[in-house]
Formats: C-alpha cells, sequence, structure tokens
C-alpha cells in the first residue's frame, strides 16, 4: 500500500522514565512531575491538615522544646505547600535534638525537592553521620550520586537502602533504571524482575521492562505484553495507551497489500482510539497529538490530521516534523505558499532535516514555475 505524498515517519516517542525523585515510598519527584508526600500517612485533605496544624501549635505552647511536634508540624506544613514554614519548623526540631538524624533526612529531602542538590547531600550526610537506619536516607542519597552521574557512588547508596529494607521495591527500580542508563540490559532486566516480585503493579517499571524489550531486544510481542500489564493495574495510564496506539500503527504500516487496506483502517483507527484515551488523561501530551495526527493523514483526514499537527506545534513550537507534516497537508490541499512557509520553518529549526530541505526546493520551483 503506497501512501501518499511527502510525509516522514510516525514517531514511537517511546517512554523515557524522568528518574530523579521516583520513590514510591516517600518524598521525591514522581514520573508525571508531582512531588511525593514526605510520609506513608495519609494526610487527608487541606481542611484536615490545617486541623492537624492547629492542634500541634497548641501543644506546642506548653511543650516548646518537644522536637518531635516540630518534626511533623514540619512535614504537614509541606504537605501544605508552605515550604519556608516546613524549614523553620525542622530547624527548630534539629535545635531541640541536634544529634537526631531523622531531622538531617527531612531537612535534606525537603531540599532535595527543591532541586538543591548541594544542601540537601550535606544534611543527608549528617543522618548518616550520626547513624540513620532509615533506608529513605541512602535512596536519596544514590539519587543525588546519579543525577551528578557518580554512577558507582549511586549504586553503593542503593546497596545500602536494599539491605535496610529489601522488600521495598522503589530501591531495585532505582539499581535497574542505573543498569539500564548504562546500558547493562540484562543486568536492568533481572532486577526489574526482582521489584516486580516485591510489587507486580509497579507501573514504572512495567513501562521500563516494555521499552527494553522493544527497543533492545527488538521482542515486540514482550513489550506488547509488559504495556498489557500496565493497563491492567491503570487503564487510563496515558503512557500505556500511547503505548497501545504505537503498536497498533505499527501493525498497520507492515501492511502493503491493496486487498489488505480493510485491516489497515481498522488497525489505524484502533490507534487513534488508544491516543484519544491517551489524550482524555493528558492534554498536553505532544507525541499523541503528533502520532494521532499521523493516522488521520494515513486515512486522508487532513482536516483531523492539520489540527493536531497545528496543537503539536502550539505546545511545541520546535516541533520541526510537527512542521513538515502540516505543509505536507498544505501542499495536498494546493496551499503552496502556507507549505513553503512551513516547510522552511522545519528547516530553520532543523537545518539537517533533508526531506523538508528537498520539499522546500522542489517547492519553490514549482511555485517558480506557475508564476512565470
Amino acid at each position: 500500500m503506497q501512501h501518499k505524498w511527502r510525509m516522514i515517519s510516525f514517531s514511537l516517542g517511546l517512554f523515557a522514565i524522568l528518574f530523579w525523585g521516583c520513590g514510591e515510598k516517600s518524598g521525591g519527584e514522581t514520573a508525571d512531575g508531582t512531588v511525593d508526600v514526605v510520609t506513608n500517612d495519609s494526610l487527608g485533605d487541606s481542611a484536615s491538615v490545617e486541623n492537624r496544624i492547629r492542634n500541634l501549635t497548641e501543644q506546642l505552647r506548653f511543650s516548646k522544646t518537644n522536637w518531635e511536634l516540630y518534626m511533623e508540624r514540619s512535614k504537614l506544613w509541606y504537605e501544605a505547600g508552605n515550604i519556608p514554614q516546613a524549614m523553620a519548623d525542622i530547624d527548630r526540631a534539629i535545635e531541640n535534638h541536634i544529634m537526631g538524624p531523622e531531622n538531617y533526612y527531612l531537612k535534606g529531602f525537603y531540599y532535595y525537592a527543591q532541586r538543591q542538590d548541594s544542601e540537601a547531600t550535606r544534611q543527608l550526610r549528617k543522618a548518616v553521620d550520626l547513624g540513620s537506619e532509615d533506608p529513605e536516607t541512602y535512596y536519596l542519597l544514590g539519587q543525588l550520586r546519579y543525577l551528578a552521574k557518580d554512577y558507582t557512588g549511586a549504586d553503593n547508596w542503593y546497596n545500602t537502602a536494599i539491605s535496610l529494607d529489601s522488600m521495598q521495591p522503589t530501591y531495585y527500580f532505582a539499581k535497574g533504571y542505573l543498569a539500564q542508563t548504562q546500558e547493562r540490559f540484562d543486568e536492568a532486566i533481572e532486577i526489574y524482575r526482582v521489584a516486580l516480585q516485591r510489587d507486580p503493579t509497579f507501573v514504572k517499571v512495567l513501562l521500563a521492562l516494555h521499552d527494553i524489550y522493544l527497543n533492545v531486544k527488538k521482542d515486540a510481542d514482550q513489550a506488547f505484553a509488559f504495556n498489557e500489564r500496565v493497563i491492567l493495574v491503570d487503564s487510563t495510564q496515558p503512557v500505556a495507551r500511547f503505548n497501545q496506539g504505537n503498536f497498533f500503527m505499527a501493525r498497520a504500516n507492515i501492511l502493503t497489500e491493496e486487498e489488505e487496506l480493510v485491516e489497515f483502517q481498522v488497525l489505524i483507527k484502533i490507534a487513534i482510539s488508544e491516543y484519544n484515551r491517551c489524550l482524555e488523561v493528558d492534554p498536553n501530551y505532544v507525541e499523541a497529538y503528533y502520532n494521532r495526527g499521523y493516522c488521520f493523514f494515513l486515512l486522508n483526514q487532513f482536516g483531523p490530521a492539520l489540527n493536531d499537527f497545528s496543537t503539536v506545534i502550539e505546545l511545541d513550537a520546535f516541533n520541526d516534523r510537527a512542521f513538515f507534516m502540516k505543509a505536507s497537508i498544505q501542499e495536498v490541499q494546493g496551499d503552496m505558499v502556507s507549505a513553503l512557509e512551513n516547510y522552511r520553518q522545519a528547516v530553520r529549526i532543523n537545518p539537517q532535516f533533508r526531506d523538508a530541505e528537498k520539499a522546500v526546493k522542489e517547492l519553490s520551483l514549482k511555485l517558480k514555475a506557475q508564476t512565470g
């Protein structure tokens, strides 16, 4: 099946795990960019947090040197989003219990969450020097060494965290991702499997295994199986839905015979449905708009395709592929002037974009010939 006009292959845009702060147990930044709460307690709604802060404040009126009360109120201030007050209370806790490693861990976490890495490291090392037995202290130090690209140091700290809590899957995920970063893929797979033994529903691990099997092992069936497990855990997971769309589009694109046109269209429509589900949860997922637009393009539905590529450009003004595809549609529709400008914009963004460069030359000649 010969697909028409200028186009570039769709982007898989496969999931890249935002590794720093991937904690499932306590503080740190998660894959969606949010910051986890610092304790395992469910603190409830904002009214509950405010009530607990008031309660602790009342207790501190009669117990002004109780470091534990300051530490607990500090956590609540953090949960309420008041970082200065959280810092002030943990400092009061340290003043009243200067040898307490848990206070330095908490202060280190606050700096870590604010990406003040050197100060976070300093506070966490104080916790270690005071004999901290909290595995989170060592886990965060591992994260910080990973960010600094000190992979040996990171691995050592992860190992210490695991020695203190061998049942926490997050630590195996961190160690596995470190191995994946260093392209020790077989080792990463083994470590990820240990994480899944601790938690078979660990989405980040399942997505990481999906990526390794698809991109490195070239085993699409195994990759698909891991992605299916993610959907069983969370049917709305946008990355998993995006991956599903990619699978169906890839299956469609290997069909080459005209008699397979119906099957091709069915697969492309399934892919569009998966991208729709992805975008319902994450309306800013740039690659999902791009791939859905490409699917519409393959079905000759140029209006929806143009809308999707325009949305990609709104979200990412430097997306050279979206400018190229937008220009391709405009060329099909006969809007040669707009098409030429968008091809040129693709080249401005990426001077190495040979297909766009070629399109500029060809369309420029065509317009010149038409104008005499």
